[in-house]
């Protein structure tokens, strides 16, 4: 029995996933040719200054957008990743915004917005040891720059912060005795 031709198994193919020549979901072209896969094109830097705007103007669910076209196309982009997060955070996803600001820290280890966003968002999902260990991170960051690096007073005011949110976490409670 000879083997079907390529338009053969092309049509097989569409018939097994409920597909027609007609349906502007068919995958490949009748001629036999293999299709020419197109990318979204967008430039990852409007992207970002977008999703930057978005931030700004509280436009949440539009920065998350903008900054996961750049991930499109740069992944693992720390600082995209960053701004994905800082828009998970404010839609309310803080497990998801926590991940987030991980990649980023993965991606880029000095990262200290993403680091003092992680050891809030670890403190406000009641992960204190976490966000304590974040904490002494940002502390050993400040003492290696001291006040000689330009990130000095926004280290200072990060940990300022993450102190403050965890000294305002309630106690975990304690076990009945007995």
């Amino acid at each position: 029995m000879p083997r079907p031709g390529p338009q053969r198994a092309v049509f097989l193919a569409g018939v097994v996933l409920g597909l027609s020549a007609a349906s502007s979901a068919w995958p490949l072209p009748l001629d036999g040719s293999l299709p020419v896969i197109q990318r979204p094109k967008f430039d990852p830097q409007s992207e970002y200054t977008a999703g930057m705007a978005a931030l700004a103007d509280q436009k949440y669910r539009d920065a998350k957008s903008h900054f996961e076209h750049v991930l499109s196309i740069m992944p693992g982009h720390p600082r995209a990743l960053y701004g994905v997060g800082v828009a998970e955070a404010a839609l309310g996803d803080l497990k998801g915004a926590a991940r987030d600001y991980q990649a980023a820290l993965k991606s880029e280890p000095n990262l200290i917005d993403a680091l003092h966003q992680l050891a809030l968002t670890d403190a406000r999902l009641g992960r204190d040891d976490q966000a304590r260990l974040h904490l002494a991170t940002l502390k050993r960051f400040a003492q290696t720059c001291a006040s000689a690096c330009p990130q000095a007073a926004d280290i200072a005011a990060a940990i300022t912060e993450v102190e403050t949110t965890l000294s305002a976490q309630p106690a975990p409670a304690k076990a009945p005795a007995g």
